[in-house]
């Protein structure tokens, strides 16, 4: 993908999240190039300084990319499975908190990082079963599956709900396709991942190859894109069979109410409590 700096993108305002490594990065430098404000979301402030840095420098760094990682069951701080919990929950919560601002734009948009892993999920876990409070079959690769496929089904219904209420700002899909370098497998013993390295980096797309759709969709003229559709290598293609109307809105509630469920168990902690899951220390049950 050859990027010059240009500005067609002059005036416009971009926040990434995972932007301090990999696709999130490097669209940022794409996008900086273009002559757009990048505002870069991060947990960790130096990690962030020295990511802003990079998109300044627009040097090649050769970092990994982090479009995501197979962790064994792990509850985040919120009691939620740590896949859905940073792929899927947390994003819902961002875009619904920045609304407002979008609706006053006449060209904003949404662009949610999906994956091809999606399509083999053929069943979503109770809300219960995500919080941990009830046994499930876990596997890894399932569970970010799974958080892929809650990004696929959050742009469906999120483009429904914006279309009905005569809002100008669109939602697409991007699966950016296997890209080499992530930590998906850094769960898997290291001697699984010396023998698929070769397979790796024979049928890997490049990074600049990977944020080809994601760069697309956020400087094409949004009545050349289908809101809520999902987007490979810059051309719309159709969901998998899980992706429906119906599972779509279930997700939605899913959502709302584990976000209640979140600022219910919030408000019910003491000091010392409410310290110790900042710091991570102790994951709390819910609210009943």
């Amino acid at each position: 993908m050859s990027v010059m700096r240009s500005s067609d993108m002059e005036g416009k305002i971009v926040l990434i999240t995972g932007s301090t490594s990999g696709l999130g990065l490097h669209t940022a430098k794409h996008l900086y190039l273009r002559g757009a404000t990048v505002i870069l979301t991060c947990r960790d402030e130096v990690r962030g300084r020295a990511a802003v840095e990079a998109v300044q420098s627009q040097m090649d760094t050769g970092e990994e990319t982090n479009s995501g990682r197979l962790h064994l069951f792990t509850l985040s701080r919120n009691g939620i499975e740590m896949h859905f919990a940073t792929n899927a929950f947390g994003h819902f919560v961002l875009v619904n908190n920045l609304l407002s601002l979008l609706e006053k734009s006449t060209d904003g948009r949404i662009v949610i990082v999906s994956s091809g892993l999606y399509k083999g999920v053929n069943q979503i876990p109770s809300l219960r079963q995500l919080m941990g409070e009830q046994d499930w079959d876990y596997e890894p690769r399932f569970a970010y599956g799974l958080s892929k496929l809650a990004n696929c089904l959050h742009a469906v219904e999120l483009a429904g709900r914006l279309s009905a209420n005569h809002c100008s700002t669109k939602v697409y899909a991007i699966r950016p396709g296997f890209i080499g370098g992530t930590e998906l497998g850094r769960e898997t013993h290291w001697l699984l991942r010396s023998l698929a390295s070769p397979i790796i980096w024979i049928f890997s797309k490049s990074l600049d190859q990977g944020i080809e759709s994601i760069v697309n969709c956020a400087i094409t003229p949004n009545d050349e894109l289908t809101s809520g559709a999902l987007y490979h290598a810059c051309h719309e293609e159709d969901y998998g069979p899980m992706v429906t109307p119906v599972n779509a809105a279930n997700m939605w509630h899913t959502f709302t109410y584990m976000e209640q469920l979140v600022l219910n168990r919030c408000h019910s902690l003491t000091e010392e409590e409410r310290c110790q899951a900042e710091e991570g220390r102790k994951v709390l049950p819910f609210a009943s």
